[in-house]
């Protein structure tokens, strides 16, 4: 113990060196016993040369360095062996609280433990490792994340789930079926593919689903749709399939996604009133319209997102009146005014025409991929020096769009609404103020906090977060966009102009200072200098301010003064104009807190003015300026004048300005020839002269002498009323003649519709209807058509657009539905029914059934099981084996049949009888052995001994083979064969294992395709097309690959692996090992598609020999074959020229993950031998697992006297294995083993390695 202790303290100081964590000794070896077991230690990197730096990867703990996650991922490098890893694996870290095993074969034991500690996340990903369907309940946990690839098809129960938070399954897509009924699961994500919607009306805390469907997506569990009651929902159908719009059923939802094309709607979708704040319909195909329309009246002020459609009509934006999204859907139409207020609308990758009105600068627009042309609003061309709004506008045809363009109209107005230590709000106006209030910083250290829009692009309310200005009475503001950045300083509130300092140069006058416009035409602002003389004010900012004098200023002496008007506010400065003076002396506190001064900036002394005329007793002098301040009703130098203001007019101008003039002594506005009015600020415009000579041609009618235009009475019209007027009907949206392109004749008053309307008010549609049979509309008889929708009526007879189809009713079946509904279709030209391949009649009502697997009994008798398909009509039901019925029917279902069997021996075929339907299955049913037999009883005693457990003979005496026959000689007999190659022909796929003497062949012949009375239905050469190609496992062996496909999607690849170490493999409970030099074949088959329900899979194999040359015939012997079975497997042995062949094979096949009997055939003709296996009829996957060995008879001799050998024959009987993925497919071993005291067999696939 004392030495334990140094050594630990040893080992953490060691490991204390790397400045790293690292697990307790005990989970130390623990993870190093784990990742020995399974060949994985490349995947972890060193402390030092003996220890792992396992916490890189495993998540420990930073303190205890307790293993608190199990989290593996492996790599196709890392040299995993494929064992898989069971619960006993992890029970050493008693302390993880999460498992992530990414890559790996995880056992079914592992996947439904349930560790002694809580898991709370739990992650299996197989990748192309065998995975397991979900059959029982999961262990509790938080989260439990499942991808596996060999799932689809099988069903998964929500029981099984309801006691996780978050569920993920991907990979597969499996049907869900609730068989819950309380309601108090947590499960509240729900994210899985799958091949139905399942009800999860009684899951109360489902906040977030998530689902993908394939083309296997059952159509009618669309009902199950409403049952979610999740806020977010997203809906993925991965299938060009049309399906209803079935949005509107769910009224629970807040945001959606969906990805699926829909079918045409026959009336708008009216969402007004459901409540939900996002849509996104991604894909919704050229069907999802209503005369090109989008078909939904959506929920208000809430987000759409619409692509990949067909619409031909502007999307009503009063309607649409939150942020929406149309892309790549068409909508060849110009751009019309923009009617709405503050959204994102984005219209990309559309054939809009047209140009951009300015309206749409109240909206940020998205608009790049269409035809538009013309300029682009300045509003937008400002920010186009950032390049997302430059990339906004691009792949049109706009004059204007350059990056370059400038922003010579930025004018923001930023006004203080309220300053705290906590945030700075602001309101912002003004012109081209862009979109993104992010871009501004306030003093250089106030970012942005949040702001709400009141008028997009013209006005918004922002927060910033606090900022300390150096003085408090103004603020500035930093511009990223437009470009060049700029900052504006803006006052906090409207203060006088204050000049510190004037430079005069020439005729140009420089004045600093404070609280001048911050920028040209932010306030009113004016320079005159001497009383009288203007100065033109050229450039200004917060600080600085120019202008230019109209002549020089020689004429102006010390002392002149300059008054400087901002907006309404007057400050006065005395100054000496000469150049060369400096005027820059400032004075004490500006003179404000001395009334009536004014500042000397030549000597910064504050002055008062005495008034060069009596003021009087209407006014008083301004000992500031100089000047008589009179009262509100007098005026002149001495305020002797009285004083009546004229009205104010237009522009806030009095009497309007332009050529009126005011006389301010009486108050009354004298107005030009072209004005009238007290404030001069109506115009005066004289109407035409019409009938009679009268103006406005007398009458009723009168003259509007401020605009000129004549007010005629209700049945007159024209510019002087001469023209008799006749009102049209009112039509579609109180418009005259229905508006569009329909005109009125208000002469007349008649309507002239466009060519697609009709009537009086052009207010009914007008379409053609099309031609058909003998160039009649509606193909004539007693078809019609109604020209408001250019639909045709057919008659009971006829159907399609124009009434030439033939139309026949198909037969009605389950729930009164045509053709029984689901994926069965009727064709109405002919009135017969296509069914889904699950269902037969010509009303598609009774299930199609099949067997795909069978659970036999032993041979006492008991429950059987058959799975399959029999459907949920179950009308008299019986089943046979062989002429025995297996009776009682103690369970049915849709998949299962169960039944008590009688007692029996050996194999027999299977009758199902039910709705009037038989099915027979060859040689499905074979009962257990209860106590096993070995092949040919193991010769005899003193050659072998018979395992009935497994049904295999273990050989003594040196005899071997599978019936211990064989005995080994001094004679070269007894033992493998030396000196053999092999080649594979890449376009044929023939193999060809030869010697000096012997070529033999190999090669996959047909596929055979069965119906129910065993004819051929289809027939598919193999011996031809493949693609090659070679590569290498994590062991150095060579692998061969070789692909073809039929029916367009039906893949088959044969591989050819050499197995250079001994290989222990396990199928179907047994178990059995692959000696080196063994070549290992495998054939799998894909998606294969059936004509029927009832028909099955052949596959043909072919072996067959040929001579090389003519030399000795020592070992000359005629071929034979012999066939020899024991309870669990059937074995073959070919002999020829003491050559042997013998090949093992199980007599189950696992058929959609269940075992079940496998029946072959042999034939066998002179050298060639011809193997052909039946498989059940399955829907997902069927795995066959034979192997074989080429041995040498006990009388073979290793040199013959004469100089002519013969060469040796083999003619080859192989049992091919099948593993089929969605389909069928398969593996066989065909294993050449070392000879037992001589040379090993050594193979090279010469040909392929080149």
């Amino acid at each position: 113990m004392k030495y334990f202790i140094i050594f630990f303290i040893y080992l953490s100081t060691f490991f204390n060196g790397f400045n790293c964590v690292v697990p307790p000794i005990d989970q130390y070896n623990c993870l190093l016993s784990f990742v020995s077991k399974y060949n994985i230690t490349s995947l972890y990197s060193k402390l030092n040369a003996t220890h792992y730096d396992f916490c890189l990867s495993f998540d420990c703990d930073s303190v205890t360095g307790f293993v608190n996650g199990f989290v593996v991922s492996n790599t196709a490098s890392s040299g995993y062996n494929g064992s898989p890893i069971f619960p006993s694996d992890l029970q050493c870290c008693p302390y993880f609280i999460r498992i992530s095993l990414n890559g790996f074969n995880v056992s079914k034991e592992l996947i439904y433990n349930k560790f002694p500690q809580k898991v709370n996340d739990i992650t299996y990903t197989f990748g192309n490792n065998q995975c397991y369907p979900i059959d029982q309940q999961l262990p509790d946990c938080l989260s439990f994340y499942y991808t596996c690839i060999f799932l689809s098809g099988t069903t998964i129960k929500m029981s099984y789930i309801q006691n996780i938070s978050i569920f993920s399954l991907s990979g597969s897509y499996p049907y869900f079926d609730n068989d819950i009924i309380v309601n108090n699961s947590p499960l509240f994500l729900f994210q899985s593919y799958s091949n139905n919607f399942p009800n999860v009306s009684n899951f109360p805390n489902l906040i977030d689903f998530r689902i993908t469907f394939d083309e296997n997506f059952y159509l009618p569990s669309i009902s199950n749709f409403s049952s979610i009651r999740s806020k977010t929902i997203s809906i993925t159908h991965n299938y060009n399939y049309l399906f209803p719009f079935y949005i509107d059923s769910n009224p629970y939802f807040s945001e959606i996604s969906i990805f699926a094309k829909f079918e045409k709607p026959n009336s708008f979708f009216n969402l007004s009133s459901h409540g939900y704040k996002k849509m996104s319909l991604g894909n919704v195909g050229d069907q999802f319209n209503i005369n090109g329309e989008i078909p939904i009246i959506p929920s208000p002020n809430s987000y759409h997102l619409i692509n990949y459609g067909d619409f031909t009509t502007f999307p009503n934006l009063s309607l649409f009146n939150g942020e929406i999204s149309i892309s790549v859907s068409n909508l060849p139409v110009t751009l019309p005014v923009y009617i709405g207020k503050n959204q994102n609308i984005i219209l990309a990758n559309n054939r809009l025409k047209g140009t951009i009105d300015e309206s749409w600068c109240n909206s940020l627009l998205i608009i790049r991929n269409n035809t538009l042309s013309g300029e682009i609003p300045s509003c937008f061309t400002c920010y186009f020096s950032d390049p997302l709004v430059f990339n906004f506008f691009s792949g049109n045809q706009f004059s204007n769009y350059n990056k370059s363009i400038g922003c010579p109209n930025f004018a923001p107005r930023f006004e203080l609404l309220k300053n705290s230590s906590q945030q700075n709000f602001f309101r912002v106006t003004g012109t081209n103020i862009g979109y993104y209030p992010n871009y501004w910083l306030l003093n250089s250290n106030g970012y942005l906090y949040n702001y709400d829009v009141i008028s997009m692009g013209y006005e918004y309310i922002v927060r910033f977060t606090p900022s300390y200005p150096s003085n408090p009475k103004y603020f500035n503001i930093t511009f990223q966009h437009p470009q060049p950045s700029q900052t504006i300083t803006y006052p906090v509130n409207k203060s006088l102009p204050t000049p510190s300092s004037l430079q005069i140069t020439s005729n140009i006058y420089l004045f600093t200072g404070q609280f001048f416009s911050s920028y040209m035409g932010y306030t009113n602002q004016s320079v005159v200098i001497g009383g009288s003389n203007n100065c033109s004010i050229k450039n200004t900012t917060f600080f600085n301010m120019t202008c230019e004098f109209d002549s020089s200023t020689s004429s102006l002496s010390y002392p002149t003064i300059v008054d400087i008007t901002n907006d309404n506010l007057l400050r006065r400065v005395i100054i000496n104009p000469q150049i060369g003076n400096l005027n820059q002396v400032k004075c004490p506190n500006d003179c404000d807190d001395l009334n009536g001064s004014i500042c000397d900036l030549t000597q910064g002394i504050c002055f008062f003015l005495n008034c060069t005329y009596d003021c009087g007793a209407f006014g008083t002098c301004n000992n500031r300026t100089g000047v008589c301040d009179c009262n509100y009703n007098h005026q002149g130098q001495n305020c002797s004048l009285p004083f009546v203001q004229c009205p104010i007019g237009s522009n806030s101008i009095i009497c309007s300005g332009d050529d009126n003039h005011c006389n301010n002594q009486t108050g009354v506005c004298v107005c030009d020839a072209n004005h009238q009015g007290q404030s001069c600020s109506v115009p005066l415009k004289k109407c035409p002269i019409g009938l009679n000579s009268l103006v406005c041609s007398g009458g009723t009618n009168y003259c509007n002498n401020q605009t000129g235009i004549c007010s005629c009475d209700s049945n007159l019209q024209g510019l002087d009323c001469s023209l008799p007027y006749k009102q049209c009907p009112i039509g579609v949206n109180s418009l005259v003649c229905s508006g569009d392109f329909n005109s009125c004749n208000n002469q007349t008053g008649l309507c002239k519709c466009d060519q697609n309307h009709q009537g009086n008010d052009c207010s009914i549609p007008f379409k053609q209807c099309p031609l058909g049979m003998d160039s009649l509309i509606c193909s004539g008889g007693l078809n019609s058509c109604n020209n408001q929708t250019g639909v045709c009526n057919c008659e009971p007879n006829f159907q399609g657009s124009d009434c030439s189809i033939p139309f026949k009713q198909c037969p009605v079946g389950l729930d009164s539905l045509i053709c029984s509904g689901g994926s069965s279709h009727c064709n109405n030209q002919t009135g017969a029914c296509t069914c889904d391949f699950k269902y037969t009649t010509n009303d598609c009502s009774k299930p199609n059934q099949y067997i795909s697997s069978v659970l036999p009994s032993n041979t006492t008798g008991g429950e059987a099981s058959f799975n399959g398909w029999f459907g949920d009509i179950h009308s008299n039901l019986y089943l046979l084996i062989g002429n025995k019925q297996c009776s009682p029917i103690t369970f049915n279902s849709s998949n299962e049949i169960k039944c008590i069997a009688p007692p029996g021996k050996g194999v027999y075929n299977i009758f199902i009888n039910q709705n009037e339907i038989e099915y027979q299955l060859k040689d499905g049913y074979s009962y257990i052995e209860l106590i096993g037999t070995c092949p040919n009883n193991c010769t005899n005693s003193n050659q072998g001994v018979c395992n009935t457990s497994n049904s295999q003979c273990s050989c003594i005496n040196d005899y071997y083979s599978f019936d211990c026959s064989l005995k080994k000689n001094n004679n070269g007999g007894g033992g493998g064969n030396t000196g053999n190659n092999s080649t594979v022909d890449p376009s044929t796929g023939v193999t060809n294992i030869t010697d000096s003497q012997v070529n033999f062949q190999i090669y996959f012949k047909n596929l055979f395709e069965i119906d129910f009375n065993g004819n051929i239905i289809n027939k598919y050469s193999l011996k031809s097309n493949w693609t090659f190609n070679k590569t290498k496992d994590n062991q150095t062996n060579n692998i061969y690959k070789l692909e073809q496909t039929i029916q367009q999607s039906c893949q088959i690849i044969s591989t050819i692996e050499e197995v250079s170490t001994s290989k222990e493999f396990s199928f179907a409970g047994s178990t059995f090992t692959l000696d080196a030099g063994s070549i290992k074949l495998t054939i799998s088959i894909s998606n294969y598609t059936y004509k029927s329900n009832l028909n099955t899979l052949q596959l043909q194999l072919i072996s067959s020999v040929d001579d090389q040359n003519e030399e000795s015939n020592c070992n000359t012997k005629e071929s034979s074959t012999n066939e020899i079975s024991s309870s669990s497997f059937k074995y073959i042995k070919i002999s020829k020229d003491n050559r042997v062949l013998q090949g093992r094979f199980i007599n189950k096949v696992l058929s959609d993950g269940r075992s079940t009997y496998l029946s072959t055939d042999i034939k066998s003709d002179g050298n060639t031998v011809i193997a052909t296996l039946n498989l059940p009829h399955f829907v997902n996957q069927s795995i066959i697992d034979p192997d074989f060995s080429v041995l040498l008879d006990t009388d073979f001799k290793s040199e013959c006297n004469s100089e002519n050998n013969r060469k040796w024959l083999i003619p080859v009987a192989v049992i091919v294995p099948v593993v089929g993925v969605s389909c069928i497919g398969g593996i066989i071993y065909l294993i050449y083993i070392k000879k037992a005291i001589e040379i090993p067999l050594k193979l090279k696939l010469k040909k392929l390695s080149k």
